[in-house]
């Protein structure tokens, strides 16, 4: 693990940097580096280090005399972490209020994962297992490459518009991204964090509060790197006694009033809508119409009752028609929520988490609700083969769970599913389906964003008729 603060880059280059940063296969330093050797960005001024702490007396008077926290929110900071688990990288991207870039795994060759053995798994018995079984993995992506990369040549040939290379790369790029299915959670990764003083709080007392010690480590580490520049605004950014005591106390209530999980294998990756909202076109067409009203919202809400369908839909299709493809809806649209419940595998949920606006609950990493099986897997003869990958690793994952449960949280591979209980406001979901039903983007993803759609345009016809969603190859959208 190597935690590091990044000072005097432009804020466009610090962009620019990440961007291509993300997609290679070097560490932040030396990309940099190469970069301003290349005269590809200058960087006159970046800086990677910590340096010394100095309290200013001054300063912290200043500070606390305005009387409360938020002061805290100008003071930013940009943090690269680097070597840490996929798990841990979750935990930090799971910060709703911070801003991410996150260096994808794609742009890593099928044998280049490194999985160190959580310490957790100590034992001879429990590493020595563990260690097996990543090995196995490894040797399964780098014999699945080959027939993979056949057959989707031959069924994604080059197209008129492309050279050979970019054709290559694409092709080379969709082998990874279907192989990243079999990249265990505790393969290291590396991101860039940029926060303010009082979301690193925040983020900081979640992590030192975590049952995983690497967790607790990386709070320390963004902690020491950060406080140089910060070395006023972060005193409340411990362990949370309230954090830890609820997760035991509500882990014992959980089993007490739920009973033994009974969890089955789930056949496909999907969104199950749980809960609507009442009247939705009523709250919706009211909400839109109290913006431009000196009324009291109940008068608004009661006249709007009374129109009928055609000058609800009116008013509605009105509010969205004029915005380009690059604009979200206003935000009239929030006062509208959509609950679902969301089983998709592990690469695919930390895609979907990305979208910030949103409240979600996920469940525990486990190994009981089935993994992706991708058609090309199928297509290229390796189903077998990867089913018994799959429920190799899995049988393993039971036997380290007696060890340690956190531990052994680290040898599951992306592809097993997870569950997720996600809210979304309506102009949230808009942008999500947008966005995540596009062609180009993750199938798994793609997928949940078409059920999406489809649910509400069940459940509420006029709400879902102006989302803007692409339906192409629905259903095939990926791996069940």
């Amino acid at each position: 693990m190597r935690v590091f603060r990044i000072e005097g880059a432009l804020p466009e280059d610090l962009a620019a940097l990440l961007s291509s940063w993300a997609r290679s296969a070097e560490d932040l330093q030396s990309h940099a580096l190469r970069l301003r050797a290349e005269g590809r960005l200058l960087l006159p001024s970046i800086r990677f280090d910590s340096g010394p702490v100095r309290q200013d007396a001054a300063r912290v008077e200043l500070l606390r005399l305005f009387g409360h926290d938020s002061n805290a929110e100008h003071a930013v900071v940009h943090v690269a972490c680097e070597g840490i688990s996929l798990l841990a990288a979750q935990a930090v991207l799971d910060s709703r209020l911070g801003s991410f870039t996150e260096k994808s795994g794609r742009y890593r060759g099928a044998g280049e994962v490194v999985v160190p053995t959580p310490v957790e798994l100590a034992k001879p018995e429990a590493r020595d297992l563990f260690e097996e079984k990543v090995a196995r993995l490894a040797d399964a992506r780098v014999a699945f490459h080959a027939p993979l990369i056949q057959y989707i040549e031959h069924t994604a040939p080059k197209l008129d518009s492309e050279s050979d290379d970019v054709a290559a790369q694409r092709q080379e790029t969709t082998a990874r991204t279907i192989l990243q299915h079999l990249v265990p959670l505790g393969a290291l990764s590396d991101l860039c964090l940029t926060a303010n003083a009082r979301t690193l709080q925040g983020l900081l007392s979640k992590l030192a509060s975590a049952q995983e010690p690497e967790q607790r480590e990386l709070s320390a580490a963004i902690k020491a790197a950060a406080l140089p520049a910060l070395p006023s605004l972060l005193d409340w950014s411990g362990p949370s006694a309230y954090r830890m005591e609820t997760q035991r106390a509500l882990g014992s209530w959980t089993e007490e009033l739920l009973g033994a999980s009974r969890a089955g294998a789930e056949e496909m990756n999907g969104a199950v809508l749980v809960r609507t909202p009442e009247a939705v076109e009523e709250r919706l067409v009211a909400a839109i119409l109290y913006r431009h009203s000196d009324q009291a919202y109940r008068t608004v809400r009661t006249r709007v009752s009374e129109l009928d369908q055609d000058a609800r839909q009116g008013v509605v299709d009105e509010y969205l028609r004029r915005r380009d493809r690059h604009e979200d809806p206003l935000r009239e649209l929030e006062h509208v929520h959509y609950t679902f419940e969301v089983v998709l595998d592990g690469g695919a949920l930390r895609e979907v988490l990305r979208h910030r606006i949103t409240s979600r609950t996920v469940q525990p990493q486990g190994v009981r609700h089935g993994y992706m099986v991708e058609p090309e897997v199928v297509g290229a003869g390796l189903e077998e083969s990867w089913r018994t990958a799959m429920a190799n690793t899995a049988e393993a994952v039971t036997r380290l769970t007696v060890h340690s449960p956190e531990g052994a949280r680290a040898l599951i591979p992306l592809g097993y599913r997870q569950r997720v209980l996600m809210t979304w406001n309506l102009r949230a979901l808009h942008h999500f389906v947008q966005l995540r039903s596009r062609r180009r983007g993750n199938r798994s993803v793609r997928h949940i964003a078409q059920d999406v759609y489809r649910q509400i345009e069940r459940a509420h016809p006029l709400v879902a008729r102006s989302m803007r969603v692409d339906l192409e190859d629905e259903g095939l959208a990926g791996g069940r």
